[in-house]
Formats: C-alpha cells, structure tokens, sequence
C-alpha cells in the first residue's frame, strides 16, 4: 500500500473520531459505535477495503493508538 494512501486513511479515521465526539455532545450516541458503523459499511458491506492490505498499517497504528491511550489519558482527570 502506497504511504499516501496510508496516511489518508489514518487522517480519515482521526476526523471521523473528532466528529463522532462532537456528535456525541448532541445526540448521545458513543463515537465507539459511529467508527464501528463506518468500518462494518466499509469492509465486509462494500468491500471498499482488503483487510489484508491494511494488515501492515496496524501494526503501527495499534502501537501509536496504545501511546495516545496511555500518555494522554491522565490530562482528562485534571481539567
């Protein structure tokens, strides 16, 4: 998979995450369930994606989601 392509997917799932909280203000719905939504539509329904091609992309975004979860997570607390 080509890095652009890579980095659009990444900058993709982080707007619809972004969204997704700001939706959640309005209709409290999690944004949990919105990103799984667009993930099942994607996947499996239109199979716009091969989950075999983005197999090499998680490795690194797994790592780089762990980081954000364990280094940015104390901030929430003491606001």
């Amino acid at each position: 998979m080509d890095i652009c392509i890579s980095f659009f997917i990444a900058g993709s799932i982080i707007l619809i995450g972004f969204l997704g909280s700001l939706s959640f203000e309005r209709t409290k719905i999690p944004d949990v369930l919105i990103l799984l939504g667009i993930g099942i539509v994607l996947v499996p329904v239109l199979g716009l994606l091969n989950p075999k091609e983005l197999s090499n992309f998680a490795e690194y975004f797994g790592s780089f989601a762990l980081m954000i979860i364990l280094f940015g997570g104390d901030g929430y607390r003491y606001r």
